[in-house]
C-alpha cells in the first residue's frame, strides 16, 4: 500500500493551463455550507472581450454555417447580376452660352435685351434640355428602327463653374443611347436657333414700323421747312440768335433722346414678353413670401423722379413749375406706394414658370424704366416750353426756323440709325447663331449595369458579413462549451486539468487498449493527455492526501466512464494499486468497458452478501481491479448514503493507493453528492462543445456545497481540428517511433 510520498517516474509530461496549482481550499478552510434547492445560474464573464483568437475559434465552429451562407449571398448577389438586364450609357458634351450672342447686331444696345431678357441661367437651360419638347424633337431625329428602344435614364449636369454640359443616357440598347444623345444634342441646338430666329424675326418686324413712322415724320418735318423757307425766305439764322438757340437745341436734343429710349424700352418690353408667352405659365413651387410686383415698380418709379429732381434742381430754382411738377410726382407716388403691402404669401403649390416669372420680372422693371422715360420726356417737355418762353424776344420767323431744322435733323439722324439696325437685324434673321454647339459628341455606349465584378465582390462583402453576424447571434444563443472561457466562468475559475481528445472506439483507441497491447505506440495524444492529467493530479493537492477521487459530470453521455476508466488504468501504468468502483447505481457502463461480468459487485458488498474482496475483478492491466455495480437497487441514494457503503470506502482505502469512483451524473440525481461528502476530491467532467454552461456552472454548485474538494475540469472529447499543437505531437511521436523502430531493426 502506497500513497503520493512515493517518487513519480521521470517522464517528459506538460501542464496545462495552471494545472500546477490549485484554485481549491483545503477542507478545513472552506465554509460552511447549507444545501438549497437551486443552484447559482451561469453567467459569462462582463469583461470577456472578442480578440482574434476567440473570432478565429468561432470562425472554425460555425464554418458550416458560415460557409452556406456566404455562398448562398454570393450566388444571389451573382444570380441577380446574371438575370438583370443590361443597360448601357452614352455621353456627350455641350457648350452652352447662356448670354445670346448680339454681335451681328452692332452697337444697337437698345434693342439687345429684347432677345434675350439679359439672358437665362444655366439650371434653366439644363432643364429646357430635359424637358419633354426636346426628348420628342430628339426621338423625332432618331431613325425609325430604333424610336421604340426604351429609355432607361437621362441627366444632364453643369460641370462645376464652367459654361459646360454633360449629357447622359441609359437604354437597354447600345445603339440607341448612342444615337439618342446625339439626336437630343442636335434636338436642343436646333431649338435654340429657331428661338434665336423668332426673336430676330420679332425684333425685326417692329423696327421696321418704327422705321416707316421715322420716314413719315422726317419728309413731314422736311416739307414743313420747306414751306417755311418759301413764306419766309430766309435761308440761314442770324449770328445774334445762335447762342440762344444752342442752350434750347441741347434741350430739344435731350428730349428726342428721352423720346428714343421710351421707345427702345417699349421695343424691348414687347421683344420680353413675346419671349414670355412661348414658356408654360405655371409649374409646382413651394408657398413663399415675395415682394408684390407693383410695390417694385412703385419703388423704381420713386427711384427714377430723385434722379430727375435732382437734375432740374441743377438748372431750375426749387420753385419753379419744373421742380414743383416732381416733386408731386413723388409724393404722388410715396402715396400710393404707402397703400400698397409690402409682400405676398404664395399658398398654392402652383406657382409660375421661373423663366417666365423671371422675364414678367423683367418686364415689369421696363414698365417701371418706361414710365420713368415717360416722365422724364414730360419735364423735358416742360423745359422746352420754358426755354420757347425765354426765346420770346427772338424773331418769331428765326425760331421757326430753327425749330424746323432741328426737328428734321433730328428726324434725319433717328431715320439713319434705325435703317443700320434693320440691315443688322436681317443679316441675323438669315443666319442665326445658336446659343449652343456640340463640344464632344457621344461616340460610344459602355455598360453600366449590371456590373459583374463589382456584383462579385459587394457579395463578397455582404456574404462575409453576413456570415459573421450570423456566427456570432447563433453562437451568442449557443449555451453549449465551445472554449476554455466558457469552462472557467461556469466554474467560476477552476483549474482545467486535461484536455482528452475524442476517442471514436474505446476498445480500440483508450488507455486499456495500450496497456494490454505494449507493442502499440506509447506516445498517442490520448496517453499523453492522461499522463498530463495524473501529473497534473500530483501538483492539485500536495499537503494532503488524495486517495479517493470521484468523477462525475452534468449530464449523461459525457464520457465520465470512460475517463475514470482510463485514468485508473494510467495511474496503473505508473506502478499503484488502483481500485475502479462503479458508483453509477442506475445505469453501470465500466464493468462492459474491460468487458467483466456486471452480476456481483457494490451493491451485493453493501448487502452484505459477499465481501469487498470477493467482488474485486482483476483486469488485464497489472495494478487495477474493477468493483462493478453488481444488481440494480431500487433506492440507489439510500444504498449510497448507508452505513455499509461508507464502510466499502474506507475498505478501499486500505487495499489500494487510489480508489477511482464513477459516479453517476450531479445534475439529475443526488448519488453524486452523497459521494462527493465520502471522497478526497471530486474531477468534474465536462464534454467539449456537447456540455451546457448553466447545466456545468449548475453541477459545479451543487457539488461545492456539499464541502467536498473541487479537483478541477476534465474537459473530454475535445475536438484537436482547433489545436496545432495536437498536429504537432501526432507528427513528433509519430516520427519518434519511425525512428526507434529503425533503430530496433
Amino acid at each position: 500500500m502506497s500513497n503520493f510520498s512515493h517518487p513519480v517516474p521521470d517522464e517528459t509530461v506538460a501542464v496545462r493551463n495552471g494545472a500546477a496549482s490549485s484554485r481549491t481550499l483545503a477542507a478545513a478552510e472552506r465554509p460552511a455550507t447549507t444545501y438549497v434547492d437551486e443552484a447559482a445560474p451561469y453567467y459569462e464573464d462582463e469583461d470577456q472581450q472578442w480578440t482574434v483568437q476567440k473570432l478565429v475559434a468561432l470562425c472554425i465552429r460555425r464554418r458550416g454555417l458560415m460557409l452556406g451562407v456566404f455562398i448562398t449571398i454570393l450566388a444571389l448577389f451573382v444570380v441577380v447580376a446574371l438575370i438583370t438586364p443590361r443597360v448601357y450609357r452614352s455621353s456627350a458634351t455641350l457648350l452652352v452660352n447662356s448670354q445670346t450672342p448680339n454681335s451681328a447686331m452692332g452697337q444697337m444696345a437698345a434693342f439687345g435685351g429684347m432677345l434675350d431678357a439679359q439672358g437665362r441661367s444655366l439650371a434653366t437651360e439644363v432643364e429646357i434640355l430635359q424637358s419633354k419638347p426636346v426628348r420628342d424633337a430628339a426621338f423625332g431625329l432618331l431613325p425609325p428602327s430604333l424610336r421604340d428602344a426604351r429609355l432607361v435614364g437621362l441627366e444632364a449636369r453643369v460641370r462645376g463653374t464652367t459654361d459646360l454640359v454633360d449629357i447622359s443616357t441609359s437604354s437597354t440598347d447600345p445603339q440607341f443611347a448612342q444615337k439618342f444623345t446625339n439626336a437630343l444634342c442636335a434636338a436642343y441646338v436646333q431649338q435654340s436657333k429657331g428661338e434665336s430666329s423668332r426673336q430676330y424675326e420679332d425684333t425685326t418686324k417692329y423696327v421696321r414700323e418704327q422705321l416707316a413712322s421715322m420716314k413719315t415724320q422726317m419728309d413731314r418735318a422736311s416739307n414743313n421747312l420747306r414751306r417755311f423757307k418759301e413764306q419766309t425766305g430766309i435761308a440761314d439764322l442770324a449770328t445774334e440768335s445762335e447762342t440762344r438757340v444752342t442752350g434750347f437745341q441741347t434741350l430739344q436734343e435731350a428730349l428726342k433722346t428721352a423720346q428714343a429710349d421710351l421707345l427702345a424700352g417699349q421695343a424691348q418690353l414687347r421683344g420680353i414678353l413675346s419671349a414670355a408667352a412661348a414658356l408654360p405659365r405655371v409649374e409646382k413651387a413651394p408657398s413663399v413670401f415675395t415682394k408684390r410686383l407693383v410695390v417694385q415698380q412703385l419703388e423704381e418709379k420713386l427711384t427714377t423722379l430723385r434722379t430727375e429732381l435732382t437734375a432740374a434742381k441743377q438748372e431750375y430754382t426749387d420753385t419753379s413749375p419744373e421742380v414743383r411738377a416732381i416733386e408731386g410726382q413723388i409724393r404722388q407716388t410715396r402715396a400710393q406706394l404707402a397703400r400698397e403691402p409690402k409682400e405676398e404669401v404664395t399658398t398654392s403649390t402652383s406657382a409660375l414658370n421661373e423663366t417666365r416669372q423671371t422675364l414678367e420680372q423683367q418686364a415689369a422693371q421696363l414698365r417701371a424704366q418706361n414710365e420713368g422715360n415717360a416722365s422724364r420726356v414730360a419735364t423735358l417737355k416742360n423745359q422746352v416750353a420754358q426755354a420757347l418762353r425765354e426765346k420770346g424776344t427772338l424773331p418769331q420767323r428765326e425760331y421757326r426756323l430753327n425749330e424746323l431744322q432741328l426737328d428734321l435733323a433730328t428726324y434725319q439722324q433717328a431715320y439713319k440709325t434705325l435703317n443700320e439696325k434693320l440691315v443688322n437685324l436681317r443679316i441675323s434673321e438669315a443666319a442665326p447663331v445658336a446659343k449652343a454647339h456640340v463640344q464632344v459628341p457621344a461616340d460610344t455606349a459602355y455598360q453600366v449595369r449590371p456590373n459583374l465584378r463589382n456584383s462579385i465582390l459587394a457579395g463578397i462583402f455582404m456574404g462575409l458579413l453576413a456570415a459573421l453576424a450570423l456566427a456570432v447571434m447563433v453562437d451568442r444563443m449557443d449555451n453549449r462549451i465551445h472554449s476554455e472561457d466558457d469552462i472557467r466562468a461556469a466554474t467560476h475559475q477552476l483549474p482545467i486539468l486535461a484536455f482528452i481528445p475524442k476517442v471514436s472506439h474505446f476498445e480500440a483507441e483508450s488507455i486499456v487498449a495500450l496497456a494490454t497491447h505494449p507493442e502499440g505506440n506509447q506516445h498517442t495524444p490520448l496517453l499523453e493527455s492522461y499522463r498530463m492529467l495524473r501529473t497534473s493530479l500530483m501538483f492539485t493537492v500536495v499537503n494532503s492526501p488524495l486517495r479517493c477521487i470521484m468523477l462525475t459530470s452534468s449530464q449523461p453521455h459525457e464520457g465520465k466512464s470512460s475517463v475514470a476508466a482510463n485514468l485508473a488504468a494510467v495511474l496503473a501504468m505508473n506502478g499503484k494499486s488502483v481500485l475502479l468502483i462503479d458508483a453509477d447505481l442506475r445505469r453501470p457502463s465500466t464493468h462492459r468497458l474491460f468487458g467483466l461480468s456486471g452480476e456481483q459487485g457494490f451493491t451485493n458488498v453493501v448487502a452484505g452478501l459477499c465481501t469487498l474482496e470477493e467482488a474485486i475483478q482483476e483486469t488485464p492491466i497489472s495494478g487495477l481491479k474493477i468493483l462493478a455495480v453488481g444488481p440494480t437497487p431500487p433506492n440507489p441514494p439510500e444504498m449510497l448514503d448507508s452505513r455499509q457503503s461508507r464502510a466499502l470506502l474506507e475498505r478501499a482505502r486500505e487495499i489500494a493507493d487510489f480508489v477511482i469512483i464513477d459516479a453517476p451524473p450531479a445534475l439529475m440525481m443526488a448519488d453524486a453528492q452523497i459521494i462527493a461528502t465520502q471522497v478526497d476530491g471530486v474531477l468534474l467532467v465536462v464534454s467539449w462543445e456537447e456540455a451546457l454552461k448553466d447545466a456545468v456552472a449548475r453541477t459545479n454548485e451543487l457539488i461545492a456545497r456539499t464541502g467536498a474538494k473541487m479537483l478541477g475540469v476534465v474537459v473530454n472529447k475535445w475536438d484537436d481540428r482547433q489545436a496545432s499543437y495536437q498536429n504537432y505531437y501526432q507528427k513528433h511521436y509519430k516520427a519518434f517511433d519511425g525512428e526507434t523502430a529503425n533503430s530496433k531493426k
